[in-house]
């Protein structure tokens, strides 16, 4: 056995046994082995239906596509060969390993592309032991799974950049990468940076244009089996091509196909609030009583909590008062009331006013919107309560410390390596790859979603996290010549 191997074992063993031994200490904390999100039914009750009925099914037994298949595959796995407790308990432990053998694959990611031992161990243990994320890897939840395979994708991406020529290597960061996707449609991203850079790298470095359309290809290949079998399965539930799922846009059909009922603040006639409640100041929190979006679907008749620029000539205070009513009413259980004519009003009433602020407040609308949704998407201790200040433990501290010092040196290292961007197709990929991933995930959140929680910038904190990583080990080696420099194209 060699140096590094032996080196990894050690890695692994230790690792195992930190997370285990904190696993104790949670459960003997809260009683329960693994818990559920709050939302386990939409995540979970359609592996059990598919288990117990051999259909991917939610309500009344119904063909379900409201959420991706992606989030909760090991459960799905699991839940075929056992049942409901057994499983949650094997899917947790699973994770818990998963965690553990992404910690290994840091290992061999930090040592692949050079980075200094101190350095490389001071990462390791940052990702160990004081990531933001940690209370998800017990609880059965995508963020801490996405976490693991997000670190295996780039060892394998990486390992493309070395090798050029291995198939299996583009098979399974396809493989790895459509999973992302499928836990998280936004992460299909990732695929596109992916085949673009891995393109014009190999094109640049002498393969012809046929050989690196094949490799390419087979990066692909997983994401067009997987995508395409699912909406072959979709449309012969429903009629209809759905790539991603059934609610993510508004229309007379999907009044029919979703899975949320009349009562369900997630129903698609709510889908333009989410922007509404970005410009008022606060991303969607229906399940927090005490919030703006909480506050503002309740059966609570003031809106006093609404910023003063939230009334404009076009929406005045009255009219806002009005959609609340309206949306009050199409909670109600009164069968009277023609809901579907009532969604749409909401729906077009809510639009109408998004218009009326383009023209009104168009820096509240274009502007303090995005800085709004960066400071929460950016700032975890703002949505987090075991990482609010004052933080509860000398544990939390190092928590947020090390996620600030890594968020300020990765955004440090975004306009470096930007500034060098000329350079990096040709001689640095890893580092192009890693800088387009940050960039293109701070833009469709920043830009293109309205509905923000800190852990969706997960991956691309982890691609940050690598960044710096490589980030620091340069600047130190250009402050310090005389240590030995491991410094090579990545």
């Amino acid at each position: 056995m060699n140096h590094l191997k032996r080196e990894s074992l050690i890695v692994f063993i230790v690792s195992i046994f930190y997370l285990f031994t904190l696993w104790i200490y949670v459960y003997r904390s809260s009683g329960i082995m693994f818990s559920l999100p709050s939302m386990a039914d939409e995540f979970i009750d359609p592996f059990d239906r598919l288990a117990e009925t051999g259909t991917y099914a939610w309500k009344d037994g119904k063909p379900y596509a409201g959420r991706p298949p992606g989030l909760f595959v090991p459960y799905g796995f699991f839940r075929l060969f056992f049942g409901k407790e057994i499983t949650i308990i094997v899917s947790g432990f699973f994770q818990l390993f998963l965690k553990a053998l992404s910690v290994v694959y840091l290992f061999h990611l930090l040592s692949e592309i050079r980075i200094k031992r101190y350095i490389k161990y001071i990462f390791i243990i940052v990702y160990l032991v004081f990531p933001y994320w940690w209370a998800m890897d017990f609880k059965i939840h995508p963020y801490s799974i996405s976490a693991s395979v997000t670190i295996i994708m780039l060892y394998y991406f990486q390992k493309i950049l070395i090798t050029q020529n291995s198939i299996k290597n583009f098979l399974i960061v396809g493989l790895l990468t459509s999973y992302l996707f499928f836990l998280r449609p936004y992460l299909g991203i990732l695929i596109i940076i992916e085949g673009c850079v891995l393109f014009f790298y190999l094109f640049l470095n002498k393969h012809s244009f046929k050989q690196t359309v094949t490799k390419v290809f087979f990066l692909f290949l997983p994401f067009i089996i997987i995508e395409s079998t699912w909406i072959v399965r979709n449309f012969v539930h429903f009629k209809k091509i759905i790539p991603f799922q059934t609610t993510t846009s508004f229309s007379e059909s999907s009044l029919e196909i979703s899975e949320y009922d009349f009562t369900n603040p997630n129903k698609p006639s709510l889908l333009p609030l989410r922007k509404l409640f970005v410009i008022w100041g606060e991303p969607l929190k229906w399940y927090d009583s005490t919030s703006m979006p909480g506050r503002f679907i309740s059966s609570d008749t003031t809106i006093n909590y609404l910023p003063s620029y939230a009334y404009t000539k076009n929406v005045t205070k009255d009219s806002i008062k009005f959609l609340k009513k309206l949306i009050q009413i199409s909670f109600s259980q009164d069968t009277t009331i023609d809901h579907k004519l009532l969604e749409k009003q909401i729906f077009d009433m809510s639009r109408r006013y998004l218009n009326y602020y383009k023209k009104d407040i168009p820096f509240h609308y274009w502007v303090k919107s995005i800085l709004i949704k960066s400071k929460f998407l950016l700032l975890p201790h703002l949505q987090d309560e075991s990482l609010k200040f004052p933080p509860q433990s000398k544990r939390s501290i190092l928590i947020i410390i090390s996620y600030y010092v890594i968020l300020i040196i990765g955004l440090g290292a975004i306009v470096f390596y930007i500034i060098k961007f000329t350079i990096l197709l040709r001689q640095r990929p890893f580092i192009l790859f890693l800088l387009a991933c940050c960039v293109a995930n701070l833009f469709v959140f920043l830009l293109l979603l309205d509905t923000i929680y800190f852990l969706y910038f997960l991956s691309g904190y982890l691609m940050l996290f690598v960044l710096s990583a490589i980030f620091v080990n340069e600047w130190i080696s250009k402050l310090l010549p005389n240590e030995k420099n491991h410094h090579h194209s990545i």
